[in-house]
């Protein structure tokens, strides 16, 4: 669309003036034209609207170049001419189509942008999801290790009072089997 603006402007400054310096804008765009628009093809992908959408723009740069080339060749002939031309509004039908063009692949782009937008936002949460749901897991599994050392560490001490109570048993069970047997040797 700068290409093709500067083109224009460039062609009405030739026919102001008649100086051909202003033309220079006009070669630019013919000369870097096709190359954007191979850049563009080359962005939008296979994308079928994408597609038609440039095509038709491209068709329409077509018909804009070819009007500039028109007006400038009747400028060369003679400057009413080339006024009359330019006051039928043919161009700016042509460039109020091609900014129409333009914005339709804008609001695509964005359209697309945010689709590609939403669907990170999707992937983020359910990451999220799934860290906050693995961390509550790994919390959950903390807690029951916690009980279970716990559990674990009440039965270690369980177990020892009762072997402290069977060797204190077994140790009153000798002192009392020492005490009768010295009392039997007494009597």
């Amino acid at each position: 669309l700068k290409s093709l603006l500067d083109a224009e402007t460039g062609t009405r400054g030739y026919v102001i003036t008649g100086d051909t310096n202003y033309l220079e804008p006009f070669y630019d765009a013919t000369n870097n034209l096709m190359p954007q628009f191979s850049h563009l093809v080359s962005i939008v992908g296979s994308d079928p609207l994408f597609i038609q959408i440039v095509t038709d723009m491209r068709g329409q740069v077509d018909l804009s170049i070819s009007w500039e080339q028109q007006v400038i060749t009747a400028r060369d002939r003679s400057e009413g001419r080339a006024a009359d031309l330019i006051n039928t509004g043919q161009g700016k039908k042509i460039m109020d189509v091609i900014r129409e063009k333009t914005d339709k692949v804008n609001r695509l782009r964005s359209d697309q942008l945010g689709k590609m937008q939403r669907q990170l936002n999707r992937q983020v949460f359910r990451a999220n999801l799934t860290s906050m749901v693995a961390g509550a897991a790994g919390v959950g599994a903390g807690i029951i290790a916690f009980w279970l050392s716990q559990v674990f560490a009440r039965q270690q001490k369980r177990e020892r009072d009762l072997i402290e109570a069977k060797l204190q048993a077994e140790h009153s069970n000798q002192e009392n089997t020492a005490f009768l047997a010295n009392m039997s040797h007494k009597n």
